[in-house]
Parts: C-alpha cells; sequence; structure tokens
C-alpha cells in the first residue's frame, strides 16, 4: 500500500521524525549545530518545520509512494529542504538580539518565506493554480504534525526528566537535595529535594521551620536540631553559623553536625545551628543582626569562605551589599519568568507560550545546545570561571568578606558576646583551583588580622584533615566533622 493511501501515515511519520530528531539532540547528544554561535531558541524549531513542509509537500502535493519519496525523489527533496534554510538563516542571525515574542514572529515570517518558495519551485513540475489546494494543506499538515512531534517528545523528555531527578531527591550524600517553597510550603519550581527553603526577608532564604526528615530535623526557630533550651538553664550558648559544611549536609544525623559535636565535648556549652546551605556572609550578618543577637550568645562562630569565594564569579562587583546574594539568582529567574508569561507584551507572552507552558523541557535542553558550546557542556563550569578570575576581582571579594566579619564581631560585642572566624577547608586531591582559594584566603586574613579576629583556618596542613574525610570537594565526612569540631573547640571553647 502506498503511504499516500494510508490515513494516518502523512500524520504519525513526520512526528515521529520530529521526535527522533529532537531526542537525538538534546539528549545528551554531540550532534552538531551549525548555528551554535547565534542566541536563538527557535533555530531548532524553524530547521524541524521545514524538514517536516519538504516531507509533506512531497507526499501531500506530488502523490508519490512513501518508497519513492526516499527514492527516486530523495534529490528534489534535499533540494527543497536546502532552499528552505535560506529565510532560516537570515531569521536565525538577525533573531539573536531580540526578545522571545518577537523571534516568533520573525519565525512566522521566515515560514511564510519559506513556503513562498515552495509554491515557487512547485511551478516546474505542475500547475501553479491546481495544486495550490494541495500545497495549503501540505502546509497546516505540516504544522500539525511538528505540534505532534514537540508534545510526544516534551512527554519524552518530561519523562527521562522525572527518572534522572528520582536518585537525586532521594540521595544523602554529599549533600541533601532542597527544594524552594512559600511558608505555606507551596512548592516554588520543579525541584523535589526533601530539605525545604523558604524565601525571607534580611536574608533572602532561610530552612523553612517544623522539618523532620530521617537524617535531621529543623526546630519552630528554623535551626537544625532539637528545639532550644532557656537562657537560663544553659551557661553557654554558641551560635554557629555559614554554609552546607556548617549546616552539615550530607551526615546522617544531628548528632554528627558540627554543632552536636561541640555539644559532645562540652556539655555545659549550647551549640545551635543557624547554618543555611548556600548562606554568604552577607546573609550571615543580617541574620545575626536581625534574629541570633536575640538569642543573646556568648559566641558567634562562622564557618565560611568558600561560597562567597565561589560566588565570585556570578556577581558583578563593586557591589556595597556583595556576598548576601545567595539564591537570588533564582528568585530573579522566578520572577523573570513570571513576568514573561504574565506581564510581558502580547508577541513576548505567546512566545512564553510555547517556551515555558507547553514546552518547558525541550526548550531548556534545546537553548542549553543551541547556545553553548561543546566544551561548554562538558567542562566543570566551576573550574572555568575560576580559571577566568582576575586577581582583582578575588582581591574585591575577599575585601567584602573581611568587611562583612568585621561587622559580625562589632555586633557580637555590642549584645556581649565574643566573635570567631573558621575558614571553610577544601578537598586538595578533589579540585584545581586550590592555589586561588588560598589567595582569596590570604587577601582576607589580613583584612580580619587587623580588626582584631581570631581565625582557625582548616586548610592548613596540620589540621589532620585528609581526603578520606570528605564527602566530596568541601563537605565533610562525619569523620572529618569530629576532627574539625576538636580543632575549633580547643581554639575557641576551651
Amino acid at each position: 500500500m502506498s503511504y499516500r493511501k494510508s490515513r494516518i501515515g502523512p500524520w504519525i511519520f513526520p512526528a515521529l521524525a520530529t521526535t527522533g530528531f529532537l531526542l537525538l539532540l538534546t539528549h545528551e547528544s554531540e550532534f552538531p549545530i551549525v548555528f551554535s554561535r547565534y542566541s536563538s531558541d527557535y533555530t531548532v524549531l524553524l530547521l524541524l518545520y521545514a524538514l517536516n513542509l519538504a516531507l509533506l509537500w512531497r507526499i501531500s502535493v506530488l502523490h508519490v509512494s512513501y518508497w519513492h519519496l526516499i527514492g527516486q525523489s530523495s534529490a528534489r527533496v534535499v533540494l527543497l529542504f536546502v532552499v528552505l534554510l535560506i529565510p532560516i538563516i537570515l531569521a536565525v542571525h538577525f533573531a539573536s538580539a531580540l526578545s522571545s515574542g518577537h523571534r516568533v514572529i520573525l519565525g512566522l515570517l521566515a515560514g511564510l518565506l519559506g513556503q513562498a518558495e515552495v509554491l515557487f519551485l512547485k511551478r516546474q513540475w505542475g500547475d501553479w493554480i491546481a495544486a495550490s489546494p494541495k500545497i495549503v494543506f501540505a502546509m497546516i499538515m505540516s504544522l500539525v504534525s511538528l505540534i505532534l512531534g514537540l508534545m510526544l517528545n516534551e512527554l519524552v523528555l518530561e519523562w527521562i526528566d522525572r527518572r534522572e531527578k528520582q536518585a537525586w531527591e532521594t540521595q544523602v550524600e554529599p549533600y541533601y537535595p532542597w527544594r524552594f517553597v512559600t511558608a505555606d510550603g507551596i512548592p516554588l519550581g520543579k525541584e523535589g529535594g526533601y530539605l525545604e527553603l523558604e524565601f525571607r526577608p534580611f536574608v533572602g532564604i532561610g530552612n523553612r521551620p517544623n522539618q523532620s526528615r530521617p537524617y535531621f530535623s529543623i526546630n519552630s526557630q528554623g535551626f537544625r536540631g532539637r528545639e532550644l533550651a532557656s537562657r537560663q538553664s544553659v551557661r553557654r550558648r554558641v551560635v554557629l553559623v555559614g554554609g552546607s559544611t556548617a549546616f552539615g549536609t550530607g551526615l546522617r544525623s544531628d548528632a554528627d553536625t558540627m554543632p552536636g559535636r561541640l555539644e559532645k565535648l562540652h556539655s555545659n556549652f549550647e551549640v545551635i545551628n543557624a547554618a543555611v546551605i548556600g548562606h554568604l556572609s552577607g546573609q550571615e550578618l543580617a541574620l545575626l543582626v536581625s534574629q541570633l543577637v536575640d538569642l543573646k550568645p556568648d559566641l558567634v562562630l562562622t564557618l565560611d569562605g568558600f561560597n562567597d569565594f565561589t560566588s565570585a564569579g556570578s556577581v558583578d562587583l563593586p557591589r556595597p551589599y556583595a556576598r548576601g546574594d545567595g539564591a537570588f539568582p533564582q528568585i530573579e529567574r522566578r520572577l523573570a519568568e513570571a513576568h514573561t508569561v504574565l506581564g510581558a507584551p502580547y508577541a513576548t507572552r505567546v512566545g512564553a507560550l510555547f517556551t515555558h507552558v507547553l514546552f518547558p523541557e525541550l526548550t531548556k535542553r534545546v537553548r542549553l545546545v543551541v547556545t553553548q558550546s561543546k566544551a561548554d557542556l562538558t567542562d566543570d563550569l566551576t573550574v572555568e570561571w575560576i580559571r577566568r578570575l582576575t586577581d582583582e576581582r578575588i582581591r574585591q571579594v575577599a575585601e567584602v568578606y573581611a568587611r562583612n566579619l568585621s561587622k559580625m564581631k562589632r555586633v557580637s560585642g555590642v549584645f556581649g558576646g565574643s566573635f570567631g572566624c573558621v575558614h571553610q577547608p577544601l578537598n586538595r586531591d578533589a579540585v584545581a583551583y586550590g592555589e586561588r582559594y588560598d589567595q582569596f584566603l590570604r587577601l582576607a586574613s589580613g583584612d580580619l588580622k587587623h580588626e582584631g579576629i581570631v581565625c582557625l583556618d582548616l586548610n592548613m596542613a596540620d589540621t589532620g584533615l585528609t581526603r578520606e574525610m570528605f564527602l566530596d570537594c568541601w563537605h565533610l565526612t562525619r569523620e572529618g566533622t569530629a576532627r574539625a569540631a576538636r580543632l575549633i573547640a580547643s581554639r575557641f571553647m576551651d
């Protein structure tokens, strides 16, 4: 039976071809992208429309069998496909500087121009008037089959993404998976981790209160561990702030964390774990001023440095409030997405219907392939941007970091407490940027020493922290945490 006599053939085959092409392109593929120098999200969409149009025009207009299509007529299909690429190349070239909505309009105009070329080519094989209804039908079928293929591909990619995230959402080491939620627990985004973070005034993000998980608990004030004792019942109170290492991510109980270990070493101390994954020194300062001073701590300790260092590549400096911007890129991205769907001009909202509502997974993967080089997709991005850091930029970040810690020391002193700084350790055998991190710490330590701040650098060779005591590049194992706790207790609590 010829392909043209099948009622479902003209619909199914192009849709399956579209789906297969997109899966090949978007799922860890090395498929060459000719237009990788341009940043249009619709490059592949236009290419696929041309492919569908070429297939369906040969099938529906010329009334050839499927075997004839891929045999004797293949040269004409290739010729038509190449001709159709001309307006697409022009559209992609000019679309790189346009908004998403304007790129959609430009893509549609390019498609119409391509169809006009189809009509022109048709004059070589038949009468223009007689073939016009069939060409219109072919154009409609092309759009329908393309949409069917995109929808099928989106479902497949969503299923693949769900399978890939299942392992991440249940892991413990080297860090707990997280998700952002509102104060009412409504998820923000597609992350499905079991550590819930909420957006908060002053500090950006914090642990959502009253969480109970197999590996950790969050009390009613958002601190890891049990509820706090009354201030009168404890002789001395210590507050620990920092990021994921101070929080104890990857550890299997609250007792294994740094505060838990410190309490075992000194039973007359209550050590509060006020750390939040991703926090930078600016957020620690804001948390101290807005909440922690009310706890009347005798000692405030920071276990940080690495988050400030790594943020040097993500934020433009100088900024007076820099190093307090953890999670703000995510917040800004969520707000930008909401504006695109709800508040942007009509043309942009139409484009967002495809990129944010109907085909978000496809858009994300195609954008990664089209706008990034193969090296960008395979290299360690952290290593890449650290390699690009200048000495001046590291100096700027170190100055802001030291300035934030100096303010924390002064605030602690005003409320009757002392202050100490612990520099977060780094697994030197697992990273290639240890020297850059050391440069950052040396610059910051000079300013901290000038301010009279007592510091403990866990990166020194005599700390006894070996590579076996790290879960990954910077998170400590149970044994590594115990070793670091003994060093901290000896320096600040004995």
